[in-house]
């Protein structure tokens, strides 16, 4: 994912903190949950 290159420090970092979770956790929430910073980060850049 290239796009994280061009994010700023912070938001490269959430999104690594999001992956983790995705990684560690395998529930419903994890997936929605990333999905909507993708969306979130997606809006704002």
């Amino acid at each position: 994912m290239t796009f994280v290159l061009q994010l700023p420090p912070f938001l490269a970092m959430v999104n690594s903190l999001i992956n983790i979770l995705d990684l560690r956790s395998h529930s419903e929430l994890s997936p929605m949950l990333g999905t909507q910073v993708y969306i979130f980060l997606t809006l704002i850049s």
